[in-house]
């Protein structure tokens, strides 16, 4: 696994935690199968931004949040202007972020 595949499942496992429910029922909010959640936070998937927007929404993280785990996962942020950018990326490393 890549350092950002670690990171990303690490960010997912850690939101999941922190909003109190379990992979079943991330699926289930999100509409991502089961097994793919598992694939995600247990292998390192990284899914494509769409997916990683589900994740998000599902696990009801806002704005800064959600531009986060994009930022996490490879993407761009979706809430952010440019000129903020440092800011977010230093909530990146605080959570645990390179």
């Amino acid at each position: 696994m890549t350092k950002r595949n670690i990171e990303f499942a690490s960010a997912v496992t850690r939101f999941r935690e922190g909003a109190r429910i379990s992979r079943t029922d991330l699926a289930t909010k999100s509409f991502i199968d089961a097994s793919y959640i598992t694939l995600i936070e247990r292998h390192g998937y990284v899914p494509k931004p769409d997916k990683v927007k589900c994740l998000a929404e599902a696990l009801d993280l806002g704005k800064e949040s959600t531009d986060v785990l994009m930022l996490t996962a490879g993407y761009a942020p979706v809430h952010v202007p440019v000129s903020d950018m440092i800011h977010l990326v230093r909530s990146y490393h605080a959570i645990g972020g390179a």
